[in-house]
């Protein structure tokens, strides 16, 4: 169905990271569901903020209502391919992604080290997990 060609952390400095995942598409993609989890983790607790299960990508593509994945969304297309909704060809990117702490220092976070956890279904397969872990201080 679709093969990761990329999948690159860069460095760029003490502090910040890039990201980059190229998959390539060996068939459309005529439907694509998401499970997302966004967690912070302490050495006491790790919390589940936010929880999404069965996120129909496409019809939100088209409609855009869920808030938070709106937000994450809105941030992400500048560095994506992901301007479209269903169905996808060819090929599938996230290129030099970073994510700054002025960015996230107009939400309402704490502090600490979080996780973004994701798995992804393609046209009705169970295809990947990318999972993203990162401090924010």
């Amino acid at each position: 169905m679709a093969i990761f060609e990329k999948c690159i952390v860069e460095r760029v400095n003490k502090s910040l990271n890039t990201i980059t995942l190229q998959e390539k598409l060996l068939q459309p993609l005529e439907s694509v569901y998401l499970n997302l989890s966004i967690v912070q983790f302490s050495k006491s607790l790790d919390r589940v903020l936010y929880t999404f299960k069965n996120v129909d990508a496409c019809s939100f593509l088209n409609r855009r209502r869920n808030p938070v994945i709106r937000l994450l969304y809105e941030y992400m297309k500048t560095f994506s391919n992901v301007n479209h909704s269903c169905p996808f060809r060819d090929y599938i990117y996230l290129r030099n992604f970073v994510v700054h702490n002025v960015d996230i220092g107009r939400l309402p976070i704490l502090k600490g080290e979080y996780g973004v956890m994701s798995s992804w279904i393609l046209n009705g397969i169970g295809f990947t997990e990318i999972n993203i872990f990162g401090v924010y201080d």
